[in-house]
């Protein structure tokens, strides 16, 4: 198990290619799949499928440069859904097969669980300023206005009301103000929903929603909060359609918003990196300690 999961881990990718993580997943012993601990089985080949999420080198390096010219450290790297999924989803959830998305300003990022194992992720280029840009390319509304209309007006999932029914958004400075049809506003948004979630549903493995092995579909990210993204989602994924259940008993309300998981997931996928440590203190108990003496 050993020797096989070490081979899984060395598997060489192109020179371009930097790897973020290398995540062992079940065995396989002759065929007989799905086995998390194939210890004491007897068998002439053993398999392990093992999660590899990468990215271009050039790119992820130059981020690395640009922190540390703030100047700080770079203790580790995470792909950022993985950290949220330590925050938003639980053991239970993960077991039972959850998709979570991240709907971000310019990408949307997924990873796909079952049996509590990662099995598929990725990154669409595409996330909420792409709605606003196509907004102001089909009606000449400046972004600004766009962006606030698609916040305020739009509604992802609506496909009735009056045709010639309008809806405004006042001028800031000197700028007139704009007005849309709401049917066409709607649709532009909706248009371009369903793509960045079709494009999700066909990167995923064929049997995803297939035989109940994927419970549900967990929306975060700002773009999530667009009125009719949960309904249009469940729409192309034939499924439940979930927000996280954070913190609440008067806890601060960021933690309710799904913009912030990310950043609180981070947080506590930090922690757990950091339990794993040495005894000698770590570099996040060092952080909290600095900032502990600070402000007392």
């Amino acid at each position: 198990m050993d020797e096989v999961t070490e081979i899984a881990r060395d598997v060489a990718l192109g020179p371009e290619q930097f790897v973020l993580h290398r995540v062992p997943g079940l065995f396989s012993v002759d065929g007989q799949e799905n086995l998390t601990n194939p210890a004491g089985l007897t068998g002439r080949t053993l398999d392990i499928d093992c999660h590899i999420i990468h990215g271009i080198k050039s790119r992820i390096t130059n981020s690395f440069r640009c922190v540390r010219e703030v100047p700080l450290d770079i203790a580790d790297v995470v792909f950022a859904p993985i950290a949220t999924a330590q925050f938003v989803l639980n053991r239970q959830v993960k077991q039972a097969g959850a998709l979570l998305i991240d709907m971000g300003a310019g990408t949307t990022d997924y990873v796909l669980y079952q049996d509590g194992q990662l099995v598929a992720s990725g990154c669409v280029p595409l996330g909420g300023d792409h709605i606003s840009n196509d907004i102001t390319l089909m009606t000449g509304i400046p972004l600004a206005q766009a962006e606030l209309l698609k916040k305020t007006e739009g509604d992802a999932n609506s496909f009735s009301g009056k045709t010639n029914e309008m809806v405004r958004v006042r001028g800031e400075g000197h700028m007139k103000d704009a007005a849309i049809e709401r049917n066409v506003l709607n649709e532009i948004i909706r248009s371009r929903l369903l793509e960045i979630f079709n494009l999700v549903k066909s990167s995923l493995p064929k049997d995803t929603f297939k035989g109940n092995r994927c419970h549900g579909v967990y929306l975060c990210g700002g773009a999530s909060l667009m009125r009719g993204v949960g309904e249009l989602a469940s729409h192309v994924f034939g499924v439940a359609i979930s927000r996280p259940t954070l913190v609440k008993n008067g806890a601060p309300s960021y933690l309710d918003d799904p913009r912030y998981c990310t950043a609180i997931g981070l947080i506590r996928y930090a922690q757990i990196l950091d339990a794993e440590l040495p005894q000698q203190r770590s570099w996040l108990g060092r952080m909290l300690g600095f900032f502990g003496k600070k402000t007392s």
